[in-house]
C-alpha cells in the first residue's frame, strides 16, 4: 500500500512540475513579445523552438544517462535553445534578449 501512494505522490509531482514548466515558457515567451516587440510570426516560431525543447528536455529525463552525463546534455540543449531563439530575432531584438538574460554583449577589439 505504502508503495501504491509512493508511485501516486511520484507521477502527481511530476505532473506539477511540467505544468510549471509550460507555464514558465508561456511567461518567457508573452515578456519576450512585449519587451522585444515580437511579430506574429516571430511568437510562432519562438513557440515552436520551445515546444521542441520543452519535448527534448522530457525525452532526456527519461533517458537512463547518468547525472553527469544529462547534465551535459540539457546544457546542450539550452544552449541550442537560446541560438533558436536568436535566428528569429533582429539584430536590435538579440541585443535586448541577451540583456534581459544578463548576457553582456561582446566588445570588439580595439583599434591601434
Amino acid at each position: 500500500m505504502k508503495a501504491i501512494y509512493t508511485i501516486i505522490l511520484v507521477c502527481f509531482l511530476a505532473t506539477i512540475a511540467s505544468n510549471a514548466k509550460a507555464d514558465n515558457a508561456t511567461r518567457d515567451i508573452r515578456k519576450y513579445k512585449t519587451e522585444l516587440k515580437l511579430t506574429s510570426q516571430q511568437m510562432q516560431q519562438l513557440d515552436a523552438i520551445y515546444s521542441n525543447a520543452e519535448r527534448a528536455r522530457a525525452k532526456l529525463s527519461a533517458s537512463p544517462a547518468n547525472g553527469q552525463a544529462k547534465m551535459e546534455q540539457r546544457r546542450a540543449l539550452m544552449k541550442k535553445q537560446r541560438q533558436d531563439v536568436r535566428k528569429v530575432l533582429t539584430p536590435q531584438q538579440r541585443l535586448a534578449y541577451a540583456k534581459m538574460n544578463g548576457v553582456k554583449p561582446k566588445k570588439g577589439k580595439k583599434k591601434e
